[in-house]
Formats: structure tokens, sequence, C-alpha cells
């Protein structure tokens, strides 16, 4: 079923499960935000410095943190757009639905994302999203 069960036209909003705490407001933006301009991809400034790692993983280097991002989800199409980009061949580089979307030729438009949208990946997340839960 998937995207294939969906009508041709409109806008769908693609969701991780392990993202548990998507505002009202997050899911407005990034659907008023795919209307507009077909695409809609929460982001959110990283807080952390990052550096880049060799090939090897022996040497680092420092990049600057205002040069990237982190996305989130719901990331927010144009249907009529995202079904054919589904139909290519996988990849290793689709990391995301933005990813897939970007790879057929359309652009990847963000919009703001939220800090409490937060993924729960490890034993430490879920020790946070009960405190958010709590409050």
């Amino acid at each position: 079923a998937g995207l294939t069960s969906l009508p041709d036209e409109g806008l769908v909003a693609i969701h991780d499960a392990v993202r548990p705490f998507p505002s009202i407001d997050l899911i407005r933006t990034a659907f008023d935000t795919a209307a507009t301009h077909g695409s809609a991809i929460p982001s959110i400034p990283l807080k952390d410095s990052i550096r880049k790692i060799s090939s090897s993983g022996s040497d680092s280097v420092s990049v600057n943190r205002s040069d990237f991002i982190a996305v989130q989800t719901p990331q927010c199409f144009d249907i009529s757009l995202l079904k054919p980009a589904f139909a290519a061949p996988y990849s290793p580089a689709f990391t995301d639905d933005a990813s897939v979307f970007e790879a057929a030729g359309h652009s990847i438009t963000l919009c703001p994302g939220d800090p409490v949208n937060m993924k729960l990946t490890t034993p430490e997340d879920l020790i946070i999203a009960r405190a958010l839960l709590d409050r």
C-alpha cells in the first residue's frame, strides 16, 4: 500500500514513529510550507560542536556547525512530485524522504522545526521523553 494507495494530488506528510512529540504548530507549518513550495522539511540548528572524521577514522577536523542543520519529521510533500520520486531505484544515499525527493531533481524547502520534536533512539532519550511528558 503506502504511497500508491494515496490520491495522485494533494499533500502528504511522512513522519517517523520515533518522534512522538510533533506539535500542532509544527504540523501546520510543514503543510503550509509544502502547499506553497512543494516540500517542507522541519529543521533545527545544531547545538553541539561537530567534527568531520577522515575516511580512516583516525583524524578529524573542526567544521562550522552553522553550515549544518538537523532535519526532522513530519516531512511534507506535493504527492504528485513525491510518488514518481519513489519509483526510482534505491540508493544508499537515501537517508530520509527528502533525500529521495531531492534526488528526483526537486528542491527542498526548509521550515522551522521544534527541539521538543526529538528522535527517541537511545535509553537516554527515553529519560528525556519521560521528563517532557511529566511537564
